[in-house]
């Protein structure tokens, strides 16, 4: 009878543990409802040191740097996979820099294409395209606020991108904002991101606190014949509650190197465009996700970037045919070569960033 007792206690201890262990773990899923809108307030804020390279030696610029706005996702449809067709609005931008003193204030309105510098209107690209004589411009097409309302990102509940809507008009439409088309060479270099995050963000399975897992995204660069992987580690650091709801913190780094990037294509005529010769990033932070909503509460993230680029010189023109007789540099030294690039560093930016429900407040240090 005693064995018997011990027995069935020690099958109740083992019920019990398996019970407990079940419960700590936790499934990560995403949750659309038709109609539902998540809106955030994001700030970002940091700073470094510019360096650029003279004949007299560098010279180094501090930098300071702040943005701030808002950013609306809007659950348009939720199909029979259980996939979010998810759509976003982007408030106007407001990106305040400080260098050497001198603070300069840019906003940018993607809804109507108005960017402003210091509160004036950055004047539009002339008629006839940016280059003076050169090709008529291409049909009008959307306007930024108009090719955005289209853009839908299709969201698995394990939160890999599974499609993209209006992705080709949306970057046409954001190549006209500022002056001879300012964003042009940045939106040519905008990947896909239907092929940069088919990797789910969450794990198929349950994951309980100190568990990682990585999501693999690919980064397709202008020049490179392979796209730049680039690995986000996640680790479930806290589970807890806030104000009676279920949050799961979740940490998040990532650590990736270029080499070799041209920041655009060299056009016939024109000064060549500046070439990337290597750029470090680090990503640390934490993402706190609502458990029972299915969503993004906040998050807090440090980003750390070193930079090292080549910008093109002009060649300067040929010297004038010498007379008959007079050789070039005639009992002279030979003339030194133009310099090819000036070579500008960008050293130790580190930039946080907040993302926050709009009007509230960070979960940062509440969990």
């Amino acid at each position: 009878m005693r064995t018997r007792l011990v027995s069935l206690s020690l099958l109740l201890l083992l019920t019990l543990a398996v019970a407990a262990s079940a419960q700590d773990r936790v499934l990560l899923r995403y949750k659309f409802t038709a109609g539902e809108t998540h809106s955030y307030d994001l700030n970002v804020a940091g700073g470094g040191k510019l360096v650029v390279g003279t004949a007299g030696g560098d010279m180094n610029v501090p930098m300071q740097m702040t943005i701030a706005g808002g950013v609306e996702l809007l659950t348009r449809e939720v199909d029979p996979n259980g996939d979010g067709h998810l759509g976003v609005k982007i408030g106007e931008l407001t990106i305040t820099q400080t260098m050497a003193e001198h603070t300069t204030k840019m906003t940018m309105d993607l809804n109507t294409g108005v960017v402003t510098m210091d509160g004036k209107p950055v004047a539009a690209p002339p008629p006839g395209g940016p280059n003076a004589g050169g090709p008529a411009p291409a049909a009008p097409g959307a306007t930024p606020g108009e090719a955005l309302g289209k853009l839908t990102l299709v969201m698995s509940p394990q939160g890999a991108i599974v499609g993209v809507q209006g992705l080709e008009e949306f970057l046409a439409a954001m190549q006209k904002i500022g002056p001879g088309g300012a964003m042009n060479p940045m939106m040519k270099m905008m990947p896909s991101l239907e092929d940069m995050a088919k990797s789910p963000q969450f794990p198929a399975d349950p994951v309980r606190v100190g568990d990682t897992w990585t999501q693999e995204w690919k980064l397709p660069l202008p020049g490179q014949s392979a796209p730049l992987p680039l690995t986000y580690k996640y680790t479930l650091e806290k589970l807890g509650s806030v104000e009676g709801r279920r949050i799961a913190c979740l940490g998040l780094a990532g650590e990736w190197e270029m080499k070799d990037l041209s920041m655009g294509t060299p056009v016939a005529g024109q000064p060549a465009p500046p070439k990337v010769d290597r750029l470090t990033q680090k990503l640390e932070g934490q993402l706190y996700f609502d458990m029972a909503g299915g969503f993004v509460d906040s998050a807090h993230f440090e980003l750390t970037m070193n930079m090292d680029m080549t910008v093109p010189v002009p060649a300067p023109p040929p010297p004038p045919p010498a007379a008959e007789g007079n050789p070039p540099n005639a009992g002279g030294a030979a003339p030194e070569a133009a310099p090819t690039g000036v070579k500008v560093s960008l050293q130790d930016l580190k930039l946080n960033y907040d993302l926050y429900p709009h009007g509230g407040e960070s979960l940062a240090g509440k969990l």
